[in-house]
């Protein structure tokens, strides 16, 4: 770390510097390493390159893996207030997003950066995961209701059979709990998709014998 550092502080030109500043986070960050020198490296690097996946995601996961809660959020506002690109503020959202699911009574926070990051990109699949994961969790049904009926259009679109039959299943299951008819009819819309997929039919027979 030491040479690296001290190559970097003698480096000929920005680009040089670049490098080296790189290669002393990389080398800090790894097995054996000094997470905080690499959390300072790359903090650098982030004043003039904040919107640099290379930058912004290995610094996101370090901080979390610090619990550097003050640190990851300035690196978030960071990115967020010089991205121009919706997958970078959807990157900067879903990691500032993980990180606070996994606190105690932060689960709220969590899911407003989710609906943001959705609303900026509807089909981001880790996104709508997470946030359904998290309403699963605190049991917020009706919200988890409309957010897999959003996943089942968007896997519809894309014509992933498999995201169709698992989001299926899942908004089948939860309404079954509450509205009989409605689960009756997303197993029929199901089949009319997916006619070779005999869970359907299984689950139809299921929903209409309760």
């Amino acid at each position: 770390i030491e040479v690296l550092t001290l190559a970097k502080s003698i480096a000929r030109d920005a680009e040089e510097r670049r490098g080296f500043a790189l290669e002393l986070a990389a080398f800090a960050s790894g097995e054996g390493g000094d997470p905080h020198a690499a959390v300072d490296a790359y903090r650098e690097l982030a004043i003039d390159t904040p919107t640099d996946p290379a930058v912004y995601g290995p610094l996101f996961a370090l901080q979390a893996s610090l619990d550097d809660d003050d640190g990851l959020l300035a690196t978030y506002e960071q990115v967020m207030d010089a991205a121009l690109d919706a997958t970078v503020r959807c990157d900067a959202r879903l990691a500032r997003a993980r990180f606070l699911a996994a606190k105690e009574g932060r689960e709220p926070d969590a899911v407003d950066l989710l609906k943001d990051a959705l609303s900026d990109d509807p089909a981001n699949v880790e996104a709508s995961t997470l946030l359904s994961e998290l309403y699963g969790r605190s049991g917020y049904d009706e919200e988890l209701v409309e957010l897999l009926r959003g996943q089942l259009d968007h896997a519809r679109d894309r014509r992933d059979e498999a995201a169709m039959a698992e989001i299926t299943h899942k908004l089948g299951t939860l309404l079954a709990r509450v509205d009989r008819d409605a689960a009756i009819d997303v197993y029929r819309a199901a089949i009319d998709d997916l006619p070779l997929d005999r869970s359907m039919i299984e689950s139809l027979l299921g929903a209409e014998g309760d």
